[in-house]
């Protein structure tokens, strides 16, 4: 007769069932996010894609409107990681550390939410052709980027 799991046995192997310990881990090798969004208007590639000076002064008041609450909130993003991975690695009950957890969730969906607003409004900025080219490339500099660094990790879905 097998014996019954208990919750200490569980949580014990929890992260090995679940990943969950390497997902709220920051590979060593990998360099820090950023403090905040980089002026778009200022990346290389985007050169490419011929901007108007109005669309520039357009697109950086978009991000200075982001930008003014991105600390703030990633600061509240790693607050919430620290705070599971000590309920996690204490004595938390089940209930406390799934509190946890759904907290950094929303945290994290919020940002993503702000992020893709911000594309949305850029976007309008742009002309069709724009958006074309400019999807384009994002594609090829994502595929440059997997090229230099093949051992980083896929993006969360």
């Amino acid at each position: 007769m097998s014996k019954p799991l208990t919750l200490k046995t569980l949580l014990a192997f929890l992260p090995l069932l679940t990943g969950i310990s390497g997902a709220f881990a920051q590979a060593p090798d990998f360099p820090p996010p950023p403090r905040h969004p980089p002026d778009l208007t200022k990346a290389p590639f985007v050169a490419e894609l011929g901007l108007s000076e109005e669309q520039k002064t357009q697109i950086q008041k978009v991000q200075e409107q982001s930008r003014s609450n991105f600390e703030e909130r990633q600061k509240s993003v790693q607050e919430a990681r620290a705070s599971l991975d000590q309920a996690m690695d204490g004595s938390a009950t089940e209930a406390v550390i799934w509190e946890r957890f759904e907290a950094l969730q929303k945290l994290q969906s919020e940002m993503k939410r702000e992020g893709f607003r911000q594309a949305l409004a850029i976007r309008q900025i742009l002309t069709p052709e724009q958006r074309k080219k400019f999807s384009e490339l994002r594609k090829k500099r994502f595929e440059e980027f997997r090229r230099k660094h093949p051992d980083m990790p896929p993006p969360p879905p």
